[in-house]
């Protein structure tokens, strides 16, 4: 894990009742949702509703196959998010 304070950040945000429709809200508005699915899925998706991380799963996806210019060589994204 690169972050571990960040990873203690994150649980511990988590541990409140979350809002589907609000974190869709803002992760759109702040254009963060790749960045908040990457996130959830390094530090714990079992605080995250199940149908909430299956619709950024969708969206992450669909957002790499969309961008191939973003990707490395065509073989998964770039700047490590397979990693």
């Amino acid at each position: 894990m690169a972050y571990p304070e960040a990873a203690l950040r994150v649980r511990s945000s988590l541990n409140a009742d979350l809002d589907s429709r609000q974190i869709r809200s803002l992760t759109g508005y702040h254009r963060i949702r790749p960045l908040f699915y990457k996130r959830i899925t390094e530090h714990g998706t079992e605080f995250v509703p199940a149908d909430l991380t299956r619709d950024l799963e969708v969206e992450f996806q669909a957002n790499t196959a969309r961008n191939p210019s973003l990707t490395a060589l065509g073989e998964g994204p770039l700047l490590g998010w397979n990693q």
